[in-house]
């Protein structure tokens, strides 16, 4: 699935931050974001939400930023920060500031590309530097959640419903299986690898075996995080490269496995599913709720990147979202 990184929204809340003559904070779906007075938001004004870890493009009106620090430069993402002691995650304008004279906007649109919003990528390291410009295949999905902040009806839809929530593994994404031509391929978020570079990516598909895996699956694409030595200042804290799953994807029904079948994949094929933190009959939790749940330790004793959030039973349409840990956040993470 592909995150939304710039959409157009309304402003829910207004609200003063103590000790701050120029800032205040907005509320906007479920993100709170600094922003400065003089730039006059009000409840109900439609505005574009620029989410964490984009890359803005350089165009006039991003020169500004809070006091003063431009936020069009192309080395930096937006990130999380503390402005006062209020915690800011993204960054709002005014439409009319970024789209002068666009007809038809509604809220939710998405305008990442009408705008040139591009998503942060980590540097590329040595095996991605020789990559491949194209993915595995068009119908197979690319790996990316929505955060719980931008998609608080999802927290509504999964009320009542059988959940299952896992612990988010801070690695790289991984997508294992064959291409459109029969041929088996390793990638990464965005790229298929060339034979012999994909480094760990190769490194683990060796361990499992997935080759074979496939073979006898070919209809299936494994999915999962890989972690490890010099990947994401290993929060694991492993001595050696491995997979965790997060989904197996079928090609020809175009559907995932429900949490059941790929934990039982999993087990008859000897990987490891990502760690599973709790499962219900009936989802209660909120927002705010998921955000606390969502701190926590690795065993390594280092901060979690989070939770993933699951409906347990849909296949095609299914309910699917992340609540990423604050105290990451500040911990190195986004």
């Amino acid at each position: 699935m592909t995150r939304s990184l710039a959409s157009i929204q309304r402003i829910d809340a207004v609200n003063p931050i103590p000790d701050a003559d120029q800032i205040e904070v907005v509320k906007v779906l479920g993100w709170e974001v600094v922003v400065r007075k003089d730039l006059e938001y009000k409840v109900g004004d439609l505005v574009i939400l620029f989410e964490i870890d984009s890359i803005l493009p350089n165009l006039p009106v991003f020169e500004e930023g809070l006091y003063g620090k431009p936020y069009s430069t192309r080395a930096a993402r937006l990130k999380s920060k503390r402005f006062r002691g209020q915690l800011s995650q993204g960054y709002v304008r005014h439409v009319r500031d970024v789209l002068p004279g666009i007809a038809g906007a509604f809220v939710g649109d998405d305008v990442t590309e009408l705008i040139g919003v591009v998503k942060y990528e980590p540097p590329a390291t040595g095996e991605q530097v020789a990559n491949t410009s194209y993915w595995l295949s068009p119908h197979v999905p690319h790996t990316d959640e929505d955060r719980v902040q931008s998609k608080p009806k999802l927290v509504d839809a999964l009320q009542g419903e059988p959940y299952v929530i896992t612990i988010k593994l801070d690695g790289q994404s991984g997508t294992f299986g064959l291409d459109d031509d029969g041929v088996y391929w390793v990638c990464s978020r965005n790229f298929r690898l060339k034979p012999g570079r994909g480094g760990a990516y190769d490194r683990v598909s060796e361990r499992y075996n997935i080759p074979a895996i496939i073979a006898s699956y070919p209809e299936l694409v494994i999915q999962g995080e890989v972690c490890g030595p010099a990947i994401q200042g290993n929060r694991l804290g492993l001595s050696e490269h491995d997979l965790f799953v997060f989904d197996v994807f079928e090609r020809e029904t175009q559907r995932y496995l429900t949490h059941g079948q790929l934990v039982d994949f999993c087990n008859g094929n000897g990987l490891k599913h990502v760690p599973i933190l709790e499962e219900g009959h009936s989802f209660r939790y909120t927002a705010e709720e998921l955000l606390v749940k969502a701190e926590g330790l690795y065993d390594s004793g280092k901060q979690r990147e989070g939770i993933v959030i699951r409906s347990r039973y849909a296949t095609h349409n299914r309910i699917s979202f992340k609540a990423i840990s604050t105290a990451f956040l500040f911990d190195g993470g986004n």
